[in-house]
């Protein structure tokens, strides 16, 4: 079955800045094109997809994915179980409640995953990789997942603290990243159990 399958309308935008936020339909695709646009989907499962510019998308209730592309980009989850991509660009993820999917892009990105048990993705597979801020992880809930040609077990993450005491763990090569609120204790204490290699 394509993902595709159950989508019953497709809005696409113009190459300008456009606003797609007045649709009430179920299972929409909406493609901004070029341009800072403004996407929010509706009570169904949807797709919202940037392209280039700096966007702002909103998946609302149900099951979304959120692609953000080339820019600046906002992404907002909402109440559902939401796949948000970042793509290239300094971006901001918000899953919202629900088990979400959060995926770094190649730029300054900063992750929240929201209420429930969050997957975090760092993968070099859009551009490099970049740095990040996990702003709520939480331990025995979310999940860390890397995917580096540098990093094939936890051993090869390198960890250091900031002033504040939030760890910060990196591949040896491009990809940061902050997690706020986990400490060096943590770190010793849980270490492995929190990622996924």
């Amino acid at each position: 079955m394509s993902l595709y399958d159950d989508i019953d309308n497709v809005i696409v935008g113009s190459n300008e800045s456009d606003d797609l936020s007045n649709f009430s339909g179920d299972n929409e695709m909406f493609i901004g094109l070029d341009g800072d646009d403004k996407i929010v989907g509706g009570g169904g499962n949807d797709i919202l997809i940037g392209g280039e510019g700096d966007d702002k998308l909103i998946g609302g209730a149900g099951n979304d994915i959120l692609r953000g592309g080339e820019g600046n980009d906002i992404l907002k989850g909402g109440s559902g179980e939401d796949i948000l991509l970042g793509l290239s660009g300094d971006n901001i993820l918000n899953g919202g409640t629900g088990g979400d999917v959060l995926v770094a892009g190649s730029g300054d990105n900063f992750l929240v995953g929201g209420a429930d048990t969050d997957l975090f993705i760092f993968t070099d597979l859009f551009g490099g990789h970049g740095t990040a801020t996990v702003a709520d992880f939480t331990i025995g809930e979310d999940v860390i997942r890397i995917s580096s040609s540098t990093v094939n077990d936890f051993s090869d993450l390198s960890f250091s603290y900031d002033a504040a005491g939030n760890a910060v763990f990196t591949d040896g090569a491009d990809l940061v990243v902050k997690l706020k609120g986990i400490t060096e204790t943590d770190i010793d204490t849980y270490g492995a159990d929190l990622f996924v290699i």
